[in-house]
């Protein structure tokens, strides 16, 4: 039959049975496990890539205690005041993403002469600067 001489209802239509013959069981058990292979490969590389995305939130939040002023007036970027309150050294200090859907990393920053670590949200998407994440945090660093 050619396209020419088609006309509506002139294929032959299929009758149960004329479909592909079912595979042998040899071959289905194959296609299984490469679907199964296939599907942990998938799952495997969504999970690097989710973590190549987290781990730069995190190096962006970590790099806005650099860029994120203290507070008070010439108190120069959040590192440096944390590094006074920690007797000159750096404050070592941790980020963690707290949602990657929204960009929010939580950065913990232990400081000395403290009972609690210093806790500040860095949102990813607006990119501003980091802000307290509790009370504690915002009363300790008051000028």
């Amino acid at each position: 039959m050619t396209l020419a001489s088609y006309t509506p209802g002139s294929m032959p239509r299929l009758q149960p049975g004329d479909g592909p013959a079912p595979l042998p069981p040899e071959a289905r058990r194959r296609r299984t496990v490469l679907l199964v292979l296939g599907g942990l490969c998938l799952v495997a590389s969504l999970v690097l890539l989710q973590d190549l995305f987290d781990a730069g939130d995190r190096r962006r939040a970590l790099a806005a205690l650099d860029t994120t002023a203290a507070g008070a007036p010439g108190a120069g970027s959040l590192a440096e005041a944390l590094r006074l309150r920690n007797g000159g050294a750096p404050a070592p200090c941790t980020a963690e993403v707290v949602s990657a859907v929204r960009g929010i990393t939580r950065v913990t920053c232990a400081v000395a002469g403290g009972p609690e670590p210093l806790r500040f949200l860095w949102d990813d998407l607006r990119r501003d600067a980091l802000r307290p994440e509790d009370e504690a945090t915002r009363r300790r660093l008051a000028p």
